[in-house]
């Protein structure tokens, strides 16, 4: 079944013109396809993942994250705000979860207007040079199969096409399903796209020297601008080189997301050279050896050169302060 024969065809046409928002100015998404392609004259930053956040607050109990963008929108723009403060280049709005299926199992169908306009409009608010939406294919893979997830997330990216976002940041774990994803995303939409994959050290080892490769000459045939890697343990870092080297023969840039607090700490430990603020030896607390490695990350010639670095789940919006500290360190 295509985008325009699904049964949410008629709530994606409605909602275009609820939204009510200016198209993002052609420049600037001009601009943000750049940056994200490279070279990197500098290490962008990007908003993280509020997930953490709101979930260990006691009034989220019970409360679905696609619902925080109702009721707690405030919230979230004072995040976005922080991170924008902090020195945050990217804000990135909280629409993963937000697929047309999945707001209507929450019984959020006819407030999907509101559910992407708010998320939106919050980051949009903080000033940051550009906004991106997310949109996130695990989760809406659990309620539907392959074909449809992508479908999905097609009709999302429908639903936003007049929101004034400047691009969009697409989370896939299965590497798999991405040629499929993003060609069902560029049926609808020609925003600059930036993919983050889920590739396990041994899932990369058992497919052998030219797998990646293809993939990132697919990706990057299909207008993909950054591709990278959502890290969660230590052993994640080290595909990230290889996605590093795939990625530059194929004109695409890097995107790093740290999502797990345990692998900052553990591959402090095993970096040789410390951010300023954290030497090493004498990392008192979670929030320097943050920073260290980040620093680290970036300054290393050895490791990657992102185009972009963020903070996933794990992490809260004040850690974005120091993830810029240091990235300006590695400039200087």
């Amino acid at each position: 079944m295509s985008l325009t024969e699904s049964a949410y065809a008629p709530d994606l046409r409605s909602v275009l013109p609820d939204l009510q928002h200016e198209d993002a100015d052609d420049e600037i998404v001009a601009d943000l396809a750049r940056a994200l392609r490279g070279p990197a004259e500098k290490c962008l930053v990007a908003s993280g993942d509020f997930s953490a956040t709101f979930a260990g607050q006691p009034h989220s109990a019970g409360i679905s994250p696609a619902e925080w963008n109702l009721s707690d929108q405030v919230a979230l723009a004072q995040m976005h705000a922080v991170c924008a403060l902090a020195g945050c280049d990217i804000s990135v709005a909280h629409t993963g979860g937000c697929t047309p299926l999945e707001l209507e199992r929450l019984g959020l169908g006819e407030a999907s207007p509101a559910v992407l306009g708010n998320a939106i409009s919050a980051a949009r608010s903080a000033g940051s040079k550009y906004v991106m939406a997310e949109l996130a294919y695990d989760s809406v893979r659990k309620c539907a199969g392959a074909a449809e997830a992508a479908e999905q997330l097609a009709g999302q990216a429908v639903q936003i096409a007049d929101s004034n976002v400047h691009g969009l940041l697409v989370t896939i774990g299965d590497a798999d399903a991405s040629p499929a994803v993003v060609r069902a995303l560029r049926e609808v939409t020609a925003l600059p796209l930036a993919v983050l994959l889920g590739i396990s050290p041994a899932a990369a080892a058992a497919r052998g020297d030219d797998w990646l490769a293809e993939l990132c000459e697919d990706l990057s045939g299909q207008g993909v601008a950054c591709l990278g890697l959502d890290c969660c343990c230590v052993a994640d870092l080290e595909p990230m080189r290889d996605v590093d080297q795939a990625v530059r023969g194929c004109r695409m840039g890097v995107w790093l997301r740290i999502s797990d607090e345990k692998t900052v700490l553990a591959a402090c430990a095993e970096q040789e050279a410390f951010d300023s603020a954290a030497p090493r030896g004498r990392v008192r607390n979670a929030s320097a050896g943050r920073r260290g490695l980040i620093g680290s990350l970036c300054a290393s010639r050895e490791f990657i050169r992102p185009n972009v670095c963020s903070l996933g789940v794990g992490f809260t919006h004040a850690d974005a302060g120091g993830l810029v500290e240091c990235l300006e360190r590695s400039r200087a």
